[in-house]
């Protein structure tokens, strides 16, 4: 273990880690596992001094104290699993730590300095050990976003060309994150960060096929052979691909009818073009950051690299579906069940996407957001083994999909909406997606009921609005993400007038939020239950905010769709509003609104 840490941490550049006038400080956990060795031995290496009794703390390399982030991170050992506590000022989401390695990230710090700052953990006999910081001196960057109810996000990456001053500052001035594969170009990127210097540009990573070759070329030429990347079956296995009905994926093992490793691949698809990677290969890890690594950077010579990377089918995985507990990777580390397959595998996922970000943070010198989608909110909410406690901050960034569409209408999946709130109250930034699911409106539909859905949408995305969420309006789906030249005018895809339309910051109210707190500025159930003409459950739930008041209406508790509009509910509005229609022009003033489910309003205070 010794010969490996050397061999890896002399190829590291010290010199350069001492430099950074970051905290982001973690690059050698990506080349070994912190569990596997002592914190004396630890302490050794980074002279990082500890006080303990039972619990012995280790960083797993000394923090530097400068910083140009907001919310720094930890990675750092104890020897016990305990209670987590901070001083000098500094504070968390997190309250356990595990026995082992621990990432840990702050909750926001305003720039300035901050004095005898520790992290201690206690464990369940009240044994501690704590690890003395000292002086920590907080230099972030002016955060500034452009509306001053919503943090917008925009997924332009198939086909925007921004090669004209006119697309970009469109772009950059509409949106806060602009995720894409066109601003690694130097000259988008200037162009972008010209139009408005505080913008994200998040480049865009896929873990299918043209990754997957670009790794095995990274294999290749060291020597590796590339079959260290992938998950492969022990025995014939009988999995789902894809859209494809259940077929048999050949093993290769005593039991297997595969002639060769290649052949027992985990797939996704049936023509196998999609390989289910394996995050429990150390090889895996590094390819796949190297190929990472790569993409973010602008013109290195310049210093200009992207703000952060957007890896698609993040998810993928750890799905039930390909049966990962008979592969020969999982045999290997002793697993012997789905479920345990599936817990290593979405751990595996966590290890590797923080590992991945704290090394290129060590690599290029700047604050980077490594967003991992995890698909749809309900899904993580109800499936997803590897955000474990739903969206607790296991991950510092997260993209998430669909928190409305048109099967999001109902009262069941008002508590994935919790869950993202939650999440982004305990620190993490998430990029939440909303979409119509359609480009043009259905026939069954009249214009008016869209409309009244589209306002759900903007209604819902309010609902949820934090400092430390980005959200997105499409009119379309994925196939429309692309805007200039080829599918058309992002002003009409991706974007919504009301966005525009200030409603001021949300409004702390006296009553019951939907937590049943008293006193908090969140959303809560503004009518619930069944009404005599509303014999079916249904919740509209509202938020208010300083200038107006967004309502939602949730109907159906089973996974019945109904139509839109179904199960019309009147409420009374407790004072004057004015309906914001969708030029942004004002209705007349109402004290009363009676919408159906799946329809939505944003309401403007009379004065």
């Amino acid at each position: 273990m010794k010969d490996l840490y050397n061999i890896k941490y002399k190829n590291m550049s010290i010199c350069r880690i001492t430099k950074m006038t970051l905290l982001w400080l973690a690059c050698a956990v990506f080349v070994f596992d912190v569990s596997a060795f002592s914190p004396t031995e630890t302490t050794e290496r980074n002279n990082t001094e500890y006080e303990s009794d039972a619990v012995v703390l280790a960083f797993v390399i000394t923090p530097v104290t400068n910083s140009k982030d907001a919310t720094p991170s930890f990675v750092f050992h104890s020897s016990a699993a305990g209670t987590l506590s901070l001083g000098g000022g500094l504070k968390t989401p997190t309250t356990q730590v595990e026995a082992g390695t621990n990432y840990l990230t702050l909750s926001k710090m305003e720039n300035g300095t901050y004095s005898d700052c520790y992290i201690m953990v206690t464990d369940a006999n009240g044994n501690s050990g704590k690890l003395n910081i000292g002086t920590m001196t907080i230099k972030a960057p002016e955060d500034k976003h452009l509306w001053n109810s919503i943090r917008t996000a925009g997924f332009d990456y198939d086909d925007v060309a921004v090669t004209t001053k006119e697309s970009a500052e469109w772009l950059a001035n509409h949106h806060d994150v602009i995720v894409t594969g066109t601003v690694s170009k130097p000259k988008a990127f200037n162009l972008l960060k010209e139009a408005n210097p505080y913008v994200k540009l998040i480049g865009y990573t896929s873990m299918y096929t043209d990754v997957a070759a670009a790794m095995e070329k990274w294999c290749e030429e060291r020597g590796i052979d590339p079959e260290e990347l992938y998950y492969h079956y022990e025995e014939d296995t009988e999995v789902k691909l894809g859209t494809t009905v259940f077929a048999n994926v050949p093993g290769y093992g005593p039991k297997g009818s595969a002639k060769t490793l290649k052949e027992a691949r985990v797939r996704t698809t049936y023509k196998a073009a999609y390989p289910t990677y394996c995050p429990s290969s150390k090889v895996f890890r590094e390819a796949y950051s190297a190929i990472v690594l790569k993409s973010v950077i602008v013109n290195k010579e310049e210093g200009k690299y992207l703000d952060g990377q957007f890896i698609d089918s993040y998810y993928n995985i750890a799905e039930t579906y390909y049966r990962l507990d008979n592969t020969i990777e999982m045999r290997k580390l002793g697993i012997k069940t789905l479920d345990e397959a599936r817990v290593r595998a979405g751990e595996d996922m966590v290890k590797m996407r923080n590992q991945m970000e704290q090394t290129i943070e060590a690599t290029i010198g700047q604050n980077f957001q490594l967003y991992g989608n995890l698909s749809e909110s309900y899904y993580i909410s109800e499936y997803n083994y590897m955000a474990k406690d739903k969206f607790d901050h296991v991950y510092d960034e997260i993209m998430t999909e669909y928190i409305t569409n048109m099967v999001r209408m109902r009262t069941y999946d008002i508590r994935s909406l919790t869950d993202l709130y939650e999440a982004m109250e305990k620190g993490v930034t998430i990029i939440a997606n909303s979409e119509t699911n359609y480009y043009d409106r259905p026939e069954k539909y009249t214009e008016e009921q869209w409309d009244n859905f589209i306002q759900f949408t903007l209604a819902v995305q309010m609902l949820v609005v934090h400092n430390n969420g980005y959200f997105s309006y499409h009119k379309g789906s994925a196939s429309y993400y692309g805007g200039w030249p080829t599918k058309g005018d992002l002003t009409e895809t991706h974007w919504h007038i009301n966005r525009e339309y200030d409603l001021g910051k949300p409004v702390v109210r006296s009553g019951k939020d939907y937590w049943g707190v008293s006193g908090t500025d969140r959303f809560f159930v503004l009518s619930e239950g069944a009404v005599s003409t509303a014999p079916n459950d249904h919740k509209i739930l509202g938020r208010e905010f300083e200038k107006g008041l967004v309502i939602a209406h949730f109907g159906n508790a089973n996974n019945a769709i109904a139509p839109l509009g179904f199960n019309p509910v009147t409420v009374e509005l407790g004072g004057k509003y004015r309906r914001l229609l969708e030029d942004n022009s004002l209705g007349e003033e109402i004290t009363q609104i009676t919408i159906g489910k799946g329809e939505g309003a944003t309401l403007i205070k009379s004065n």
